[in-house]
């Protein structure tokens, strides 16, 4: 089993302008699921802080007992800090002749 497609659905939920979930396919080669977490270590996890090297990526390729859970534990740990596109924001306008007025939301519970 590849865990690298869960895994960039997991993070296209907490940061979906980072992940683009076609680039990843289900493989059953080991050659194919390296391809895929080099793709995701280069596209998303390399941005999160979250860098993988090449024998990581060689041991989640060949599934070795231990090594999804470290990277998902570090992933969980990325994912409870504040995250880029979760932190509140601010809005300014402009309000009428009074000039500029600035609000600070939350994108997870103010939808734009």
């Amino acid at each position: 089993m590849t865990f690298s497609v869960p895994l960039a659905e997991i993070l296209k939920h907490h940061y979906p302008k980072l992940v683009e979930l076609h680039n990843y396919t289900p493989k059953n080669s080991i050659s194919q699921k390296l391809i895929n977490w080099q793709t995701l270590n280069r596209k998303v996890l390399s941005k999160l802080d979250l860098s993988l090297t090449n024998e990581v990526m060689e041991e989640l390729s060949q599934s070795v007992p231990g090594a999804i859970e470290k990277l998902l534990f570090s992933v969980k740990e990325r994912i409870e800090r504040v995250p880029p596109e979760k932190s509140p924001r601010n809005i300014c306008y402009i309000e009428g002749l009074s000039g500029w007025n600035c609000l600070t939301y939350d994108p997870i519970t103010f939808p734009f």
